[in-house]
């Protein structure tokens, strides 16, 4: 009676089944490449795609430095005696007035941050 490891070794001198293992080991090292080929292929038009689409939607934008100089802002109309220094009168609707970021008070900025990330001054 001949044991399976002797019928295998028979099989392999002989040439029979060796064609059955080969194939199989063949498919096992190309379905990985093909998959990792396709996975490649399709993050490759992806990324071309985001990049079309991103630069389709650019296009037409202008300079945001330019802009931002260009953006009226809707602030009041005051009128000022002749020395410059007593307030006569402030015409429109809306009480703005525009600030250099160094005359905004720090209470306003931790505000605003601790608003925006609660965890923003506990993190390292």
């Amino acid at each position: 009676m001949q044991t399976s490891l002797a019928r295998r070794q028979r099989r392999r001198r002989s040439g029979r089944g060796a064609s059955r293992a080969s194939a199989v080991g063949r498919f096992a090292v190309i379905l990985p490449m093909i998959l990792l080929g396709s996975m490649a292929l399709l993050g490759a038009i992806t990324f071309v795609g985001a990049v079309d689409v991103y630069a389709t939607y650019s296009r037409d934008l202008g300079d945001p430095r330019e802009l931002l100089q260009s953006n009226p802002f809707n602030q009041q109309t005051i009128l000022y005696d002749r020395t410059g220094t007593v307030q006569l009168a402030a015409y429109g609707s809306e009480n703005r007035r525009v600030l250099t970021f160094q005359e905004i008070p720090n209470l306003v900025l931790d505000a605003h941050t601790t608003t925006e990330d609660k965890t923003f001054w506990t993190r390292s």
